[in-house]
């Protein structure tokens, strides 16, 4: 019997409150997983959000960057283009300047010898100068300078003030160098001057150009010339002399080619 009150005992049903208990606990944690789902939940969007940011900040400064680049290419690109244009305008200045190749050898140097035409020079100069690409009035100074020699250098620096320009520059030298003293030397040079034995009508009429046109500077283009034609006859070797003479030649230049075709005609008979 004593079993039988034990097993009786032992399959009597739970109480009440025990069940209400239980029930409670599962409530609580139905509610706490949900809880934690939410959470959960909420974390995640959130995580999401931050990536979604993340993502369009990264690109937006990608963006930036790259326009950045692109800026800074451009900007490099072209001080390249600026840097390579420069280098292309200093090496062309450098090959096309004619007085850092051999300028100043077809110049030559005037050194204030009273016997050479100024006016003469100078115009060889400028023809020199013009070859240049746009030279500024300093550079074309500083040209000039370097051609000149003895007095015709100390006298370009003792000029007080100091030209600005060429213009100034060439007016002042002019006044030192193609004054009366210089007419007077270039008069005596041009008394002396005749065609020497073996010498040519060519090589003769330069050299009495630049005499006839040193003692007579200043004057005008057809006294000059009427005062060459005059000395030209009169200089030449005697059997050219009274050949050209005989033509009897109104203009320089018409005695000149007379001259010259005399020269040939004695040259060709003398070879016979």
């Amino acid at each position: 019997m004593s079993v039988l009150m034990c097993l009786s005992s032992y399959v009597s049903p739970p109480n009440k409150d025990g069940l209400n208990g239980t029930k409670g606990t599962i409530t609580k944690l139905r509610n706490n997983l949900t809880d934690l789902q939410t959470n959960f939940e909420e974390r995640m969007n959130k995580i999401v959000k931050l990536g979604k940011n993340y993502k369009i900040k990264r690109y937006e400064n990608f963006e930036e960057e790259e326009d950045s680049s692109v800026d800074e290419s451009d900007i490099t690109i072209r001080d390249a283009n600026e840097n390579d244009n420069n280098m292309r305008y200093n090496r062309e200045a450098y090959v096309t300047d004619p007085f850092i190749g051999n300028g100043v050898f077809v110049v030559g140097t005037f050194d204030g010898n009273p016997t050479v035409s100024f006016t003469k020079w100078i115009e060889k100069f400028k023809d020199v100068l013009s070859l240049m690409i746009e030279p500024t009035e300093a550079q074309k100074l500083l040209r000039l300078r370097f051609c000149l020699a003895g007095q015709a250098r100390m006298a370009f620096d003792e000029l007080n003030p100091q030209p600005n320009t060429l213009a100034e520059a060439i007016t002042a030298l002019r006044r030192k160098f193609e004054n009366g003293n210089s007419k007077v030397i270039a008069r005596q040079k041009l008394s002396n001057c005749r065609q020497a034995p073996g010498e040519s009508v060519f090589e003769f009429a330069n050299r009495l150009s630049d005499t006839v046109r040193t003692a007579l500077s200043g004057e005008e283009e057809e006294t000059i010339k009427k005062r060459l034609l005059d000395e030209f006859l009169d200089r030449l070797m005697p059997d050219l002399q009274f050949e050209v003479k005989a033509q009897r030649p109104l203009e320089y230049d018409n005695a000149y080619e007379i001259a010259l075709n005399y020269e040939l005609l004695l040259a060709a008979r003398k070879a016979n």
